[in-house]
């Protein structure tokens, strides 16, 4: 699945917003800590679920995720609520439309997968069903 990164932020929003809490994710394979300045190695900042740099999400927290957005699901609405407030549509060939919001428009989550953009959220669980999952 792939998600823009406005898209995966507001999805990360309405998690935590719902009552998600991350667990934390697991350093890529081939990962090497940077040393500290005392000469200690580093740690993975388990926190990290945004850097894309294949870091894994447990299936463990993945349920947590699938569970939290089916249960808010029946309150995104089914029709477009973000629609009046999208200043572009960009067309990629190789996804759906990307719709951006007028700058400085206040918007939530919910609005922003209504309608469409709600099959993302379903299909979103279906890769959170599915058991762990990387951040790429």
């Amino acid at each position: 699945m792939s998600l823009t990164n406005l898209e995966y932020l507001n999805l990360m929003k309405m998690l935590h917003r719902s009552g998600w809490r991350p667990s934390g994710t697991l350093a890529p394979a081939g990962w090497k800590p940077r040393r500290r300045k005392d000469g200690t190695p580093g740690k993975w900042p388990r926190m990290n679920y945004f850097s894309r740099l294949g870091q894994t999400v447990t299936e463990t927290d993945a349920a947590a995720m699938a569970d939290v957005l089916e249960a808010i699901l029946p309150d995104v609405p089914e029709h477009d609520a973000f629609g009046h407030k999208v200043n572009q549509v960009i067309d990629l060939p190789y996804r759906r439309a990307v719709r951006l919001p007028r700058p400085g428009v206040r918007y939530n989550a919910f609005e922003f997968f209504s309608g469409e953009n709600r099959g993302l959220l379903t299909e979103f669980v279906k890769l959170c069903r599915a058991g762990e999952f990387q951040i790429t």
